[in-house]
């Protein structure tokens, strides 16, 4: 498993200040991509997760599950792994080069 430790407030203050633990779409997107980076699954991952330490909380996901949720339809890792490698060694030299890096 993947796990994502984060150390915020939570979401907006209740009338009461209490909060309560929230998860932006970005931070779920982070550990996705964090997935797709493991090219050759290297590491079994099968479930991902962020601990809420504030909070004391585990969310996890299994991948297979979290890929049907997201994408409507099942996915197959290993050829989504492919593509994501892909388009990071075709694109990202032609942002670099833009950028100037």
């Amino acid at each position: 498993m993947l796990v994502d430790f984060k150390a915020g407030q939570g979401g907006k203050p209740r009338a009461d200040g209490s909060r309560a633990a929230s998860l932006p779409r970005t931070d779920l997107d982070q550990l996705l991509g964090y997935t797709m980076m493991d090219y050759s699954d290297r590491h079994g991952l099968h479930t991902v997760g962020v601990y809420a330490v504030r909070f004391g909380y585990l969310a996890s996901w299994p991948l297979v599950e979290l890929g049907q949720r997201m994408g409507a339809r099942p996915v197959d890792l290993a050829a989504l792994r492919t593509e994501f490698a892909g388009v990071l060694r075709n694109q990202l030299p032609l942002y670099q080069t833009r950028r100037g890096w």
